[in-house]
């Protein structure tokens, strides 16, 4: 039997960490919903199913599983970082003009940009948090142990 054991009472930076990975992928719920139909029913069952593995993954770190920190690290920290801000930036190369855009955007497209930002804003927090001080030292002193 495979029993977790720590040695110290978790770390306020990884309750902080946890509940802003909860937050980024509250955001990403909200803007799947707010294109719903740019997504159809495959994609949204596809992110759906995605989000869920995440949030199983983001308790995991929770838990002190440095596998799981890893992941939300690499996979949402630095690729997905990358999925948010490469559309974006894309369209700003193509010469678009963002003043126009905000001009003209109606109340989705305000609230997809918003969700995006409160998305970035929430990873970019989440990510180093998960790595300093008494939060770093959390995933080396939990420990497994066997009976």
């Amino acid at each position: 039997m495979t029993i977790r054991s720590t040695t110290a009472v978790r770390p306020a930076a990884v309750d902080l960490a946890f509940w802003l990975w909860l937050g980024a992928l509250g955001a990403g719920l909200a803007e799947m919903l707010l294109r719903w139909e740019e997504a159809g029913p495959g994609g949204i069952a596809v992110r759906t199913g995605l989000y869920a593995v995440l949030a199983l993954v983001m308790v995991r770190m929770r838990d002190g599983r440095n596998w799981a920190r890893l992941t939300l690290a690499v996979g949402l920290g630095v690729l997905g970082t990358l999925s948010l801000v490469a559309e974006p930036i894309g369209w700003l190369l193509d010469g678009n003009d963002l003043g126009a855009a905000i001009e003209r955007a109606d109340l989705t497209g305000l609230l997809v940009a918003g969700s995006r930002v409160l998305h970035l804003l929430c990873v970019l927090a989440a990510t180093p948090l998960m790595f300093t001080g008494p939060a770093g030292d959390h995933f080396t002193t939990t420990r497994v142990t066997t009976r």
